[in-house]
């Protein structure tokens, strides 16, 4: 969807959480789906107003109506905005928080840190309950199984970049955040480490099955592989906010130095 791509340039201008922009957008999923529909011409305002509420919900400091109205090229006025965020808030019943992939992705990676290296940094109740499950199992952790393993914070960016190139496909969106983040954690891990050996913990640590995650995993790998060789040059325009972002070092250039995984998971 166009209109995501450009959330993700406005969340990049802002300086907003990833959390936020997951947020905004699944705000915006929400309210298309119980709506009969939204007129082209007001939809760029209705994601202004989805990003200005996961705003007010998630950041410390949030940008003002005026800074909202700019970032649009004011293309609508402040009592626009404001109309609008009455309308958003009316039709999701004024409950404008929303379970993210982005949290369920958090929770996984604090479990997956604590079990393969030290406990003690795991600060998070139910993660604590899932390496209670994970390391109550006979088995030899994964650095022990393999020589190598690569660098949590290159995994954990490789899933944030897939988690984030799942809010352009609807199929995505519909499927449980915990099952999408559980599977951008598989295929970042498999396709950095060439292997399957974290699975089973991770898995244990999700409270999943392989079965709950294929399809996630199969749309995800989809995308990855889409994004090294686009089909036409609107695709290519699409998807390229994602790849600037996830290109900077801060993100461990994992959308120019990562080949995607083109096995069969």
């Amino acid at each position: 969807m166009i209109v995501v791509s450009w959330m993700v340039e406005v969340a990049e201008e802002f300086g907003l959480q990833q959390e936020t922009l997951h947020a905004a957008v699944s705000l915006l999923d929400s309210f298309l789906s119980t709506s009969n529909g939204v007129p082209r011409c007001v939809l760029q305002l209705v994601a202004v107003g989805c990003i200005f509420m996961a705003c007010k919900t998630l950041e410390v400091h949030h940008p003002t109506v005026e800074q909202m109205v700019a970032v649009a090229a004011h293309s609508f006025t402040a009592g626009d905005l404001l109309r609008v965020e009455r309308v958003l808030l009316d039709t999701l019943e004024f409950n404008p928080t929303t379970h993210t992939p982005y949290g369920f992705l958090h929770l996984l990676t604090q479990a997956t840190l604590a079990a393969t290296s030290n406990p003690s940094r795991c600060n998070q109740p139910a993660a604590s309950a899932a390496i209670a499950l994970v390391t109550g199992q006979d088995q030899p952790s994964v650095s022990g199984l393999y020589a190598t393993e690569p660098a949590m914070e290159v995994v954990v960016s490789l899933a944030m970049y897939l988690t984030e190139l799942a809010l352009l496909d609807p199929s995505c969106l519909a499927c449980p955040g915990s099952r999408l983040a559980t599977a951008a954690l598989l295929l970042a891990h498999t396709t950095l480490s060439g292997h399957c050996g974290a699975w089973p913990m991770m898995l244990t640590a999700a409270g999943l099955t392989q079965a709950d995650v294929s399809p996630a995993l199969a749309a995800l790998q989809r995308l990855h592989m889409v994004t090294t060789a686009p089909a036409s040059p609107q695709l290519a325009e699409l998807l390229m906010p994602f790849k600037a972002k996830f290109s900077q070092d801060c993100w461990c250039r994992v959308a120019v130095d990562v080949t995607p995984w083109h096995h069969r998971l």
